[in-house]
């Protein structure tokens, strides 16, 4: 032992040793299931000494006696757990076997949230035993509380002689820079993280000491005081987290910022090579051609459009998001395009909700009530539809988005936050603001994102229909104690945004069934930036919209002069469309809608415009505003009648150079 010790240099206070001693003699370790390697469940609140008072504010629902809705009440927290058949069912409903919905089409073996089963019960241990017996539950409380202060006494240890690698944290922390065939070390960029870990949790633990929610009884740390808890906090802030302070938070703090300084100067995390036709692009041992690539948008949208028309219920709606009006600025709550008076879509859910009410295929009802069961398999359907749609927003539109800011898309407006999705010129797009660039410079980064055609059709679909009739079924599924709450964000789960696991687990049955092979989605966004650059981008030199003095200024420029402003003051000031945001004029949506209409010709997804160019040369108009286009398609002519208006769209949009011969008629 004493050997040991001499090779690491490294020695336990005797204080932190005596800690150690007493939870490694506790008796709780007598409760412990040593065949299953869990411990015994405490029940939580105010059984183990909680605050009772800050409790007793939040409204307590009581279970109701009798239930007149049979239904499960984890449906209302969460819809997405994967459960099993009820047994409250009547017989009359277990015999419809011949539903449009059935258990084996819900996507239960892929589910991300099999680790989160317990969660979405309402329990998080819904396994383990419950520990009832009070000396017991007394026992394992002391025990907490000492694991507490030994975590406590650790995040608080000082420096011996100055040197940070004498505190056992900061010791022991080099660990994680190891690989972990401990064959090698980690770079600045991946050792980071782990710290960034380990300071978040020391964090958590000395405000806990600083303002303790409870009273600690085994190592008497009493409650927080209902007044002077600023200064209270303050002090412990001013001894152990300000740099300069000799403890492991602040060494930590200083040694990640270092890391990520170095981290900048360190080669890319991956590393690309092409073939030499340019068609197949490889990483280690995995090669992708660019087929295969573009199988992965064509799968989210072609099961979205499977999984909608079910949920349609035959209804097939004219769908024109050319004559669609939308009003970017509108921040009022609970505003989105389908509210817009002159599209007249607030009341088309109930169109839905007839043809589902009526139709003997849905078997949503029997006799003038709602059938639980069939109506939970619905709702499974909507959350399935629901990933496929978020799969195509990644994937479809353009450059792939960060997980993150994917899920904060709200579809309606609130209080202090503005509709996400719009429809401009023809199109439908979503609107990202990126915070990762407003925390480097110091304002948000607004980036629009345009759907290709198909994947439109049904994300209006799924909001003008689906999601609202949805909406309406859950509100008739809620309970006294599980209540429903309206949601503004597209993809949320029990009110919070899905989790980032959530789109990789998405992300990588779709790979694995296509490419044979799982990515996750930081690998996916990569392969896609990296297309990009080699098919998508083009080669231009760089454009400056505000230069004005140079050989290559934009003629547009003298306007400015002539107003007597430069162009960059001009165009942050002057001259708005009132029409649009500040941040997304149309000079900038113009410029992200090519953005996406390249990223969707590579993928070979026709655009908005295109879908309505053809959808117009399918039923010529004659009206007096018309011309005969001729024009090449595939290698062979077509002429019709079209609407000069959607001529001028198209050439305007597209770019198109396919039109050979414009006539006007008479």
């Amino acid at each position: 032992m004493t050997a040991r010790k001499d090779c690491v240099r490294f020695q336990l206070s005797e204080y932190l040793t005596s800690q150690l001693q007493i939870i490694w003699e506790h008796k709780v370790w007598q409760l412990f299931d040593w065949c299953r390697g869990s411990w015994p469940i405490v029940p939580g609140g105010c059984e183990i000494g909680e605050a009772t008072d800050e409790a007793s504010v939040r409204s307590e629902y009581q279970p109701l006696q009798e239930e007149s809705i049979p239904v499960n009440a984890s449906q209302s927290k969460d819809f997405d757990s994967e459960q099993g058949e009820e047994e409250v069912y009547s017989d009359d409903e277990d015999e419809d076997t011949d539903s449009v919905f059935s258990y084996d089409e819900v996507d239960c073996e892929n589910s991300e949230f099999a680790d989160n089963q317990a969660e979405a019960n309402g329990s998080p241990h819904a396994n383990y035993p419950m520990m009832r017996d009070e000396p017991n539950m007394a026992m394992f409380i002391e025990f907490l509380e000492l694991l507490y202060q030994l975590c406590l006494t650790i995040s608080t240890e000082h420096f011996s002689k100055g040197r940070p690698s004498s505190t056992l944290l900061v010791f022991f922390s080099g660990i994680f820079g190891f690989s972990k065939d401990c064959s090698q070390f980690l770079l600045a960029r991946q050792f980071c993280p782990y710290l960034s870990g380990l300071i978040y949790i020391q964090r958590l633990i000395l405000l806990e000491r600083a303002l303790p929610l409870r009273e600690y009884y085994a190592i008497r740390i009493p409650r927080r005081p209902y007044v002077n808890q600023l200064d209270q906090l303050n002090s412990i802030r001013e001894k152990y987290m300000i740099a300069g302070t000799e403890h492991p938070l602040t060494e930590m703090i200083s040694l990640r910022d270092f890391g990520r300084n170095i981290a900048r100067t360190e080669p890319p995390s991956l590393l690309f090579n092409w073939s030499d036709d340019g068609e197949t692009i490889r990483y280690g041992d995995f090669q992708l051609s660019m087929d295969k690539f573009r199988q992965i948008p064509d799968y989210f949208i072609s099961r979205a459009e499977e999984i909608c028309d079910k949920l349609m219920f035959d209804i097939k709606p004219d769908i024109g998001l050319a004559m669609m009006k939308d009003d970017m600025v509108n921040m009022s709550s609970g505003y989105s395009f389908v509210k817009h008076p002159a599209n007249d879509l607030d009341k088309a859910y109930l169109d839905l909700l007839y043809s589902a009410y009526a139709s003997r295929e849905s078997k949503l009802s029997k006799g003038g009530r709602w059938r639980w069961k069939h109506l939970d398999l619905y709702l499974r359907q909507v959350t399935k539809l629901e990933k496929m749609l978020a799969g195509g927003l990644y994937t479809a539109c353009g450059q792939t988005p960060r997980a993150r800011d994917l899920f904060t898309i709200t579809y309606e407006s609130g209080p202090s936050t503005s509709c996400s999705i719009s429809v401009w010129n023809g199109s439908m797009g979503y609107v990202l603001r990126h915070h990762k660039a407003k925390r480097q410079m110091g304002r948000e980064f607004y980036v629009v994102r345009f759907l290709p055609s198909r994947l439109a059709h049904v994300m209006y679909k799924y909001l003008v229909y689906v999601r609202r009739f949805a909406a309406l079924l859950r509100r008739e599924q809620q309970t006294q104690s599980y209540p429903y709450h309206h949601q503004r964000l597209l993809f949320h789960s029990g009110g919070k945004p899905w989790c980032i696991a959530r789109l990789t687990s998405i992300l990588k049955q779709a790979t694995s069934e296509i490419w044979q092979r799982e990515v996750n989605i930081r690998t996916f966004r990569q392969i896609a930036i990296s297309i990009t650059e080699k098919h998508v981008r083009e080669v231009h030199s760089p454009l400056d919209i505000y230069d004005d003095t140079t050989a290559d200024a934009d003629l547009n420029a003298a306007f400015a002069w002539q107003s007597g402003h430069r162009p960059l003051q001009r165009g942050i000031t002057y001259g708005l469309d009132g029409a649009f945001p500040n941040q997304l004029q149309p000079s900038l949506l113009r410029s992200y809608e090519w953005a996406s209409t390249r990223w969707h010709e590579f993928i070979r997804r026709r655009t908005v415009a295109q879908a309505m160019f053809l959808r117009v040369l399918n039923a010529p108009l004659t009206t007096i505003g018309s011309c005969v286009v001729t024009f090449t398609l595939h290698t062979r002519k077509i002429s019709g009648f079209l609407d000069v208006a959607y001529v001028q769209q198209w050439l305007l949009v597209s770019g198109s150079k396919t039109i050979v011969e414009v006539v006007p008629t008479i």
